[in-house]
């Protein structure tokens, strides 16, 4: 069976992926090089290639 994604389901999607960059412009304040293994794991499962590219970028500015 085929599923039709609709204009909500995609409205929904990308409010889920605002909500994870919000959090993580969040954390990147208080971010030490020890949660680097948290964040490379979050970046694993997230399938927005937005939310990797901002993971990436500030797991390269925490790294020492």
């Amino acid at each position: 069976m085929m599923k039709m994604t609709t204009g909500k389901d995609r409205g929904d999607r990308k409010q889920s992926v605002n909500r994870r960059l919000m959090f993580i412009d969040i954390f990147a304040g208080i971010a030490t090089p020890e949660d680097i293994p948290y964040l490379q794991e979050l970046m694993k499962k997230d399938r927005s290639p937005r939310v990797k590219r901002t993971l990436a970028r500030m797991i390269e500015e925490i790294t020492p």
